[in-house]
């Protein structure tokens, strides 16, 4: 390969095996749901290979951990009881991979 100037210039002929990202979503209702109301968590997309050592963490805003277990499977029972407001949840995969869901807490 040669430039515009015919510089010479070195290729590579390895190929690049890059995998696609997959699409996961997590869902929760009753969204907004009450306090000590209970509500579920679904995750879809993930194999359970995956959701083994994963964890489920749920923040206020304050960013204090209100709610987290390492029991995580495709659907999950999730209650808080708590102040109204927003929370953000986290799902973190044992690889790494951090997937983030909102929580509107009611009165």
């Amino acid at each position: 390969l040669k430039t515009v100037t015919e510089q010479d210039l070195q290729t590579c002929s390895k190929v690049l095996n890059i995998p696609k990202a997959k699409k996961v979503s997590v869902s929760v209702y009753p969204n907004p749901m009450r306090a000590n109301q209970e509500s579920t968590v679904k995750i879809s997309g993930m194999s359970d290979e995956e959701l083994q050592g994963a964890v489920m963490s749920v923040y206020n805003v304050q960013g204090v951990q209100v709610y987290a277990t390492r029991n995580v499977v495709e659907i999950n029972s999730l209650t808080l009881s708590g102040l109204d407001g927003a929370y953000v949840g986290h799902i973190i995969t044992a690889k790494g991979n951090d997937y983030v869901y909102r929580i509107l807490l009611v009165k």
